[in-house]
């Protein structure tokens, strides 16, 4: 993701929400991404997680898994899961 579709997913995220309270972060994680994003939840003690959901091209389908999905069935959080836009 870059800075600027970050920052624009904040933005929209905040206004969306009305609410200041809310801290975001940006982590890349090379391996085992699920657990990582399991395991970052766990350990800032969150409420909610909010993932961006992207479009994936043929290839990246047919090589990657949807992380979006395992997080799914991984969470033991509430998840909001947010669809990109084209």
């Amino acid at each position: 993701m870059s800075a600027k579709s970050y920052e624009k997913f904040k933005t929209e995220l905040s206004s969306f929400l009305g609410y200041d309270k809310i801290s975001y972060y940006l982590k890349e994680y090379k391996k085992d991404i699920s657990s990582g994003i399991e395991e970052f939840v766990n350990e800032q003690q969150g409420d909610l997680l909010v993932l961006l959901k992207r479009k994936r091209n043929f290839f990246e389908k047919l090589i990657g898994s949807s992380v979006s999905t395992e997080i799914t069935y991984l969470s033991t959080h509430p998840l909001l899961i947010y669809h990109e836009k084209e």
